[in-house]
């Protein structure tokens, strides 16, 4: 099935889409990128997925797990950048 008919499919559904709604395509970055960008291990990004309810929620893409690189981008500004000031 191409990505066209799945899509019209889950839409037929009821099936939303998980990747981010914003409108504008911004890039996807997977766990380790996330975990890189801010100079920690895998395992703190995913515990602040589970303990900080403002860490941006990552999506499904190809069956992997993304974030969209402004809300991560967001986050350090917001979160990490105050704390530093």
């Amino acid at each position: 099935m191409s990505g066209e008919n799945a899509k019209l499919k889950a839409e037929r559904s009821g099936i939303r889409s998980r990747e981010p709604e914003s409108g504008m395509k911004d890039s996807a970055l997977s766990i380790k990128e996330v975990a890189q960008y801010f100079s920690v291990s895998t395992r703190t990004i995913r515990d602040w997925m589970k303990k900080d309810e403002n860490f941006p929620r990552p999506f499904k893409k190809f069956g992997t797990l993304r974030f969209s690189k402004v809300m991560v981008e967001k986050y350090w500004e917001r979160n990490i950048l105050e704390t530093d000031a």
